[in-house]
């Protein structure tokens, strides 16, 4: 039995060579180059979808998780002082946060995770001509400013434990313009503070843009020193406490796991008769929650780009494996009348489409992995960072989705190879022969 489906098999094979390479082969008709032309660009605009929505959630969201806390521990006293309050002569003063809690947190987080004390300001830049609200941030020492590094247009980024540089900020590259300023210049910046105006004269030691217009409109950092002054805290108290660098996916897990063991550090504290708490915990899905989602809602644009990319795929083929079988109509009559079994048939065309599907895989991976290459290297196709956060379109290669991407492409095919099969199987060799 093995034998003789070997044989048959065999047969098969044969004459699909002839057919594919004869002097009236395969690669002569147009219907041919027409299915690999059509299968091999569906694949390539497949995995460049792939390839730029990978890339953009993960350049966007390393973007947001480098500038925002993963977890964020602030006082609930003090988010329950408004700005009315802050205006009023007989406000309640800010407790802030000891930093004896980042010891604490410390120790709960997962290992290596970065913490820092924090306080952020809001105020008022002002020049002799314009003026304009910002959001000042400071962050103890342990503060990790790569995601800063890379966003500098001029100057640097001052040492802010360094008493020398108590006084200097960065600024975005929006407010520079704005406020027409520049790295060195001296400005004078105003804060309110329990009920009192305080101006500080700080200097421009350095111009930001990171390419989120939004928040680049706004913020400024400084020192974490100066800004616990004007905010009038406790001698080592800040505003918060901020975890930093977690995976979104262990964000949860983190949050639910200091809000367990915060509790019982407060209980145990205010069991020795220390103040402790209560504390407000927040994260990342609280402050960024918005381009998080928007993020999400990029993956269903994929799923559509692919099944309309599977679609035009598959039609190409099928319509191409049809003109193949219509081409070569009168030799499927003669192989019928020689005895061949409908199923050698079917095989002898499952052949010749699995080198048109070959062929066209090759030639759409090269053309898509070409394509991420020249862009990855020199960002031929820029953007406006004003609408997309980003100033080039990015594109990330996970070779496990591209070998996915291929693999569906392969079952699709394979499962369009069974329907000329029922075209075959009624043919009859007699009107197959007379066909013209």
């Amino acid at each position: 039995m093995s034998q003789h489906h070997s044989k048959h098999t065999g047969i098969s094979r044969i004459v699909a060579s002839r057919v594919s390479g004869g002097a009236d082969g395969l690669w002569r008709s147009p219907s041919a180059w027409i299915a690999v032309s059509g299968l091999s660009l569906s694949l390539m605009v497949m995995i460049l979808a792939v390839a730029i929505v990978v890339g953009f959630k993960h350049d966007i969201t390393t973007k947001i998780t480098s500038m925002d806390p993963s977890i964020t521990i602030t006082n609930h006293f003090d988010s329950t002082i408004s700005y009315a309050a802050e205006a009023n002569p007989e406000a309640i003063k800010a407790k802030g946060i000891d930093s004896l809690l980042m010891t604490q947190v410390q120790q709960i987080v997962p290992p290596g995770t970065l913490v820092v004390m924090a306080t952020h300001r809001e105020g008022v830049l002002r020049t002799d001509s314009s003026f304009a609200g910002v959001r000042i941030s400071g962050y103890s020492p342990q503060m990790d400013y790569r995601f800063l590094d890379g966003a500098m247009v001029s100057g640097t980024l001052p040492d802010w434990s360094d008493n020398d540089s108590r006084d200097k900020i960065v600024i975005s590259q929006y407010l520079s313009q704005s406020l027409d300023i520049d790295t060195g210049d001296r400005i004078d910046a105003f804060f309110f503070s329990n009920g009192n105006l305080r101006q500080r004269k700080l200097t421009v030691a350095g111009v930001f843009n990171t390419n989120f217009p939004d928040r680049d409109k706004l913020q400024c950092y400084g020192s974490i020193s100066l800004l616990n002054r004007m905010a009038q805290y406790p001698v080592g108290h800040s505003q918060s406490v901020e975890v930093r660098g977690l995976s979104l996916d262990s964000v949860a897990t983190v949050r639910s796991n200091l809000v367990s063991s915060l509790q019982q550090y407060q209980l145990q504290a205010q069991m020795q008769g220390l103040e402790a708490g209560p504390w407000l915990i927040s994260d990342i899905f609280d402050s960024a929650g918005v381009w998080l989602n928007w993020l999400e809602l990029l993956d269903t644009n994929v799923v559509v780009i692919l099944i309309l990319m599977g679609a035009v795929g598959a039609f190409t083929l099928l319509s191409s494996l049809f003109i193949l079988i219509l081409e070569r109509i009168r030799m499927i009559g003669i192989l019928k009348s020689l005895g061949a079994t409908n199923a050698q048939i079917t095989r002898i065309f499952a052949l010749i489409s699995c080198r048109i599907v070959l062929f066209g895989l090759l030639i759409g991976n090269a053309l898509a992995l070409s394509l991420i290459w020249l862009q990855q290297r020199y960002h031929i196709m820029a953007l406006d960072p004003e609408a997309y956060y980003l100033d080039s379109v990015p594109a990330r290669i996970v070779w496990w989705q591209i070998a996915a991407v291929n693999a569906g492409v392969v079952l699709l095919t394979a499962a369009i190879m069974l329907i000329p099969s029922r075209m075959i199987a009624r043919l009859s060799p007699t009107s197959s022969m007379r066909f013209d």
